[in-house]
């Protein structure tokens, strides 16, 4: 039986920040796969929405409405502990009985 790992590290030059970690497993290639798409295109929203945000709260004298400001400070903490901004392959094994 074949398992799809989604292997990412962090592109870092200098090996004492270079990391790397195991993701994910999937039981197919396609699953694998439309992983990295999805988590990269979240990355990538939420990048925008911070940003799309931050002016929106820049323009108004640093104030957004309440609503706003927690989806901005959620959003922000997303960000903060995701590691999509990375370099991810997929690495396939074979399990053995």
């Amino acid at each position: 039986m074949k398992v799809y790992a989604v292997v990412c590290n962090n592109g870092e030059e200098w090996p004492e920040d270079y990391s790397h970690w195991t993701d994910s497993i999937h039981a197919t290639r396609d699953g694998a796969e439309r992983h990295i798409r999805e988590h990269k295109e979240r990355y990538k929203y939420i990048e925008n929405r911070i940003y799309e945000l931050d002016e929106q709260r820049c323009a108004n004298g640093y104030a957004l409405p309440e609503e706003q400001m927690e989806e901005f400070d959620k959003l922000r903490e997303e960000y903060r502990v995701s590691d999509w901004d990375c370099i991810a392959d997929i690495v396939e094994y074979e399990l053995m009985e």
